[in-house]
């Protein structure tokens, strides 16, 4: 656990190889900005923020939600901090409340990185996937022409420009 300066360490307590230096809160609801989660981890002591990033999944745009890494500059000690990073370093869930409704779920991020890289893929997943919209929207477009009205036979048309000197026409 890196420590805020002037922090006290708890002697029992050994360095991790790993340390936990960001946080993933996979929902937040979109009101909350940066400055309103500094707020909740001052409240209950955790430590400072280097900064915050979030993430709008846009299947998520009807449920007012979004998500948040908050990536930590250092730790405070105190029992509550302790065990809430035991529990994250292994792999677990903590449940901060936030109010009588709402509570936030953080979890381990393995490496800073982790949280760009999830974004990359998630934005490419999306991309991909209004492509696939789009090409199903002209597919749909073709087979409604080949399927349409063959007015084209009704009309005169000048089969010699489309006659090549391979072409035969058959009547």
């Amino acid at each position: 656990m890196f420590f805020c300066e002037g922090a006290k360490q708890h002697p029992s307590n050994k360095m991790q190889q790993e340390q936990i230096m960001s946080i993933y809160i996979p929902y937040v609801l979109n009101e909350h900005s940066e400055q309103s989660i500094r707020n909740v981890f001052a409240f209950y002591e955790i430590g400072e923020i280097d900064h915050i990033d979030f993430y709008v999944n846009e299947r998520w745009t009807l449920s007012n939600k979004k998500s948040a890494f908050v990536h930590m500059k250092c730790w405070y000690y105190s029992d509550y901090t302790n065990e809430l990073y035991t529990v994250l370093d292994h792999d677990g869930k903590w449940r901060i409340d936030i109010n009588e409704e709402e509570h936030w779920n953080l979890k381990r991020m393995r490496r800073s990185r982790a949280g760009a890289q999830m974004m990359r893929m998630i934005e490419q997943i999306e991309h991909l996937q209004k492509e696939q919209e789009r090409l199903q929207e002209e597919l749909e477009q073709l087979r409604s022409i080949v399927a349409g009205p063959l007015s084209v036979l009704d009309e005169d048309v000048d089969d010699s420009k489309y006659m090549t000197s391979h072409t035969r026409w058959f009547y």
